[in-house]
């Protein structure tokens, strides 16, 4: 087992500064305050593939993102990069194997300063568990692999005060697939207990979330299928655990009969938060909707809310945060039809009411995994998948309702690069209009769904803020992507061609 340290070859592909504003294609913002400006967007650029899975930010602003990547420089595994407070590179580690594949990379901050990640070790008939405990470089403390001669994924990972650490995932066991938990020593990573329940069908997921409760006890969070027979019908699952592993309960909460909970947090007192979809059956087609539930350490449901955020297509929740003032941060990607996916940041109340709401940057696709974290003043970050291969991560500008003050040198002008494309959809020719700094020179190329560029449409300095492109007649119908560059900024527009 390995760990590669990465030089700067792991490029930035490029730096952008997209403003996004509260309600933003939704109509007049009607709430109290307007969501933050992104303070900045870095990409990094992987040649195979990346996920990403979970982040931290340090009280000294230093940020830690972790999931799986494939790269033939620095190797296959599980990954965990190191950004300063603006996000730029400062250093990569990945945990791989020399035979093995390794997937996952859920992390957490354990109490001594360091991280604890998790993964799944990928064998040729079986999965196996595997966890690592890092000191706060990242560096390998131990590792171990948990051998159980069955398929046992890891797809949630927390460390205790104590110091000790629990996982949860799923397991196979024929006939059904079951809800799997486990707890180690901190020190040693030897076995405390292993836990599985089998009275409900595990979902797509297993556990895929772990909160602590005041009592001590775990929160751990997945999706129930219900209907042996069909792999779409489920519920929202909650167990409560104790420290030795014994189920409290087990609480189900249906919607509308395709319900899926994918995070967890903690609100105030005994009070919890569960985000998650839920897919809207009166619409035509069907869709799904952004689901949260509030919930006490009891599992009694005190509201739910439902949101589709203007959208018709696809909305979802993928994690919440608590807020530091009450209430909470919740995250995911909203859909509308035309226009592409959103990255979806929103301050709720301790009631699911929104505060504010804003849409960010496209995502690549809606399954995409989320890594998120928050600070001290309400900024709020998000790693994620944009093309294949390529890590975006972006952070917002401070939470507007906490008291915290702006920080001036740290939100870019509005002046930047920005490019605005139409008609969308265009059948041959496209009008570009181009805002630049003064005295730039810039490359305009047009890029497929993979990030492969396919066609260059301006390189240099602009004689007119706008470009008549037509596109070449052996160009198929589809999604295309036009990326503006000064070699500092860049922009992204996404435009439809339809012959």
């Amino acid at each position: 087992m390995h760990t590669k340290p990465l030089t700067p070859r792991l490029r930035n592909w490029f730096t952008l500064f997209w403003v996004g504003w509260g309600g933003l294609l939704l109509g007049a913002n009607v709430f109290a305050q307007e969501a933050p400006d992104t303070m900045w967007t870095r990409s990094f650029e992987f040649d195979s593939y990346v996920n990403a899975r979970s982040a931290e930010i340090l009280p000294d602003g230093r940020i830690f993102i972790s999931g799986d990547c494939g790269d033939s420089r620095i190797g296959q595994g599980m990954f965990l990069l190191e950004l300063d407070s603006l996000g730029n590179y400062v250093n990569i580690h990945v945990y791989g194997d020399d035979a093995l594949e390794v997937y996952g990379g859920y992390l957490s901050k354990s109490s001594d300063g360091g991280f604890v990640l998790g993964g799944t070790l990928n064998r040729s008939s079986n999965q196996d568990a595997r966890i690592l405990k890092l000191d706060s470089e990242g560096n390998i403390v131990w590792e171990r692999d948990y051998v159980r001669n069955s398929i046992q994924y890891i797809e949630s990972i927390i460390a205790l005060p104590d110091g000790s650490i629990v996982a949860g995932g799923w397991m196979r066991q024929t006939p059904r697939d079951l809800f799997y938990w486990m707890k180690v020593d901190g020190q040693t990573g030897d076995t405390l207990w292993t836990r599985s329940f089998a009275d409900i069908d595990a979902g797509p997921d297993g556990i895929v979330d772990i909160a602590v409760d005041n009592d001590g006890s775990l929160l751990l969070l997945g999706s129930a299928q219900y209907d042996p027979d069909s792999a779409n019908y489920w519920d929202v699952l909650l167990l409560k655990s104790t420290l030795d592993g014994n189920v409290v309960y087990a609480r189900t909460y249906d919607h509308t009969g395709y319900d899926r909970g994918f995070s967890i947090a903690q609100l105030t007192g005994n009070e919890f938060v569960i985000g998650g979809g839920s897919i809207r059956q009166d619409a035509n087609p069907a869709y799904w909707q952004s689901y949260h539930i509030g919930i006490n350490s009891n599992g009694d449901t005190l509201w739910t809310q439902t949101n589709d955020y203007g959208s018709h297509t696809y909305c979802m929740t993928r994690d919440v945060l608590p807020a530091s003032n009450g209430g909470y941060y919740s995250i995911g990607t909203t859909g509308f039809q035309g226009d592409g996916e959103r990255i979806r940041v929103c301050r709720n109340s301790s009631l699911g009411e929104d505060e504010w709401i804003g849409h960010y940057t496209y995502t690549w696709q809606t399954s995409a995994n989320l890594a998120v974290a928050s600070n001290a003043q309400g900024s709020v970050l998000v790693a994620y998948q944009q093309l294949l291969g390529l890590l975006n991560v972006m952070i917002t500008g401070p939470d507007p309702m906490l008291d915290t003050g702006r920080q001036p040198d740290l939100v870019p002008s509005r002046t930047n690069l920005d490019i605005q494309v139409f008609p969308n959809p265009f059948n041959s020719t496209l009008t570009l209009s181009l805002e630049t700094p003064p005295h730039s020179n810039v490359t305009v190329a047009l890029y497929d769904l993979l990030g492969r560029e396919i066609d260059i449409i301006h390189r240099g300095r602009l004689e007119s803020p706008t470009i008549s492109y037509t596109a070449p007649a052996s160009l198929s119908s589809g999604v295309y992507f036009v990326r503006a560059s000064t070699g500092v900024q860049a922009s992204l527009a996404k435009v439809v061609l339809l012959r």
